[in-house]
């Protein structure tokens, strides 16, 4: 979903894999609702404390996750995200698009279709597909909320506008998903036909 897809952003914008990668979050998860997927656990009665650290448990896992590092867990890795496995979801080829959600597990991935080993053989390109390429901490953070809030005010209907801020991220116009570069940042154009 676009509106969550606009915080969460921030954490794939980096071009390395690396644990800094895992570090970097947005800061504007209040705003998109990140809290709302917890309530329904304090609503069956689990302690607040007991929620906050069991997402501290699964944070602390997930940061060893953001490295080209490639230890093996052998059998383990059917059930465990791995760093393989998130090095695939934080790709921006085509085909790594869109998989290896699982924080801690990849069983929920495998069950569910949205298991995808990493391609033999060829590097991964890390980024956004279209994103902002800058350094600058503000531009990273909001460049995806102001391409929304962009799309929003040029669209004319309300099934349009409300599309474009709770639709599939994949629903964005063309021009915003072109790949980029990892060296220059330019986009990458598809070659000619003819």
């Amino acid at each position: 979903m676009r509106w969550l897809w606009a915080t969460h952003s921030v954490h794939h914008s980096p071009r390395r894999m690396n644990l800094t990668a895992a570090l970097r979050l947005g800061w504007t998860a209040n705003i998109s609702g990140h809290f709302l997927f917890y309530l329904p656990l304090a609503f069956l009665g689990f302690h607040p404390f007991a929620i906050v650290a069991a997402l501290a448990a699964n944070l602390t896992y997930q940061f060893f996750l953001h490295t080209e590092l490639s230890p093996r867990f052998g059998p383990l890795e059917w059930i465990l995200n791995t760093p393989t496995h998130h090095r695939v979801h934080h790709a921006s080829e085509a085909e790594c698009l869109d998989k290896n959600f699982g924080g801690t597990l990849i069983l929920f991935d495998r069950l569910f279709g949205t298991f995808a080993e990493a391609p033999e053989g060829k590097p991964l390109t890390y980024g956004l597909r279209g994103g902002s390429q800058s350094h600058h901490p503000l531009r990273i953070v909001f460049s995806e909320w102001s391409a929304m809030i962009r799309e929003v005010r040029g669209a004319s209907k309300f099934g349009q506008k409300f599309t474009i801020l709770f639709g599939p991220v994949t629903r964005r116009k063309a021009a915003t998903t072109r790949p980029r570069s990892p060296e220059n940042g330019r986009t990458i154009e598809a070659p000619s036909e003819g």
